[in-house]
């Protein structure tokens, strides 16, 4: 992929993970968090779309994603979609990779190249 892509720096977010949670482990609707899979569970129509499960089964082996979700199939369905808006691809693409969890820390700027 080429154009620029700005991501998310790994300590913005987990902080942002952290702020969503608070210190009593319960969801914030004040802080949004578009990884909580609590907030945005897995629908029917992303379990039945094998494209986006090989998405998922390569982001597993790759990058060590421990967790996805709805929004993580939204912005899949919405980049299949933006295929030729290269200026779009990259702000969904750097929001996909917001939506997961992951084992390790993560370097997104070299994921987002990568992908």
């Amino acid at each position: 992929m080429s154009g620029q892509i700005y991501v998310t720096p790994w300590k913005n977010y987990i902080k942002k993970i952290n702020d969503h949670i608070g210190e009593n482990k319960e969801c914030s609707e004040e802080k949004e968090d578009e990884s909580c899979i609590k907030c945005h569970s897995i629908q029917k129509d992303a379990q039945n779309d094998s494209g986006f499960l090989r998405f998922v089964e390569w982001m597993k082996d790759r990058f060590e994603m421990k967790q996805y979700n709805e929004k993580t199939y939204q912005y899949f369905k919405e980049m299949q979609e933006s295929r030729l808006e290269k200026d779009k691809q990259g702000r969904l693409l750097s929001r996909l990779l917001s939506t997961t969890r992951y084992d390790k820390e993560q370097k997104f700027h070299e994921n987002a190249l990568e992908i």
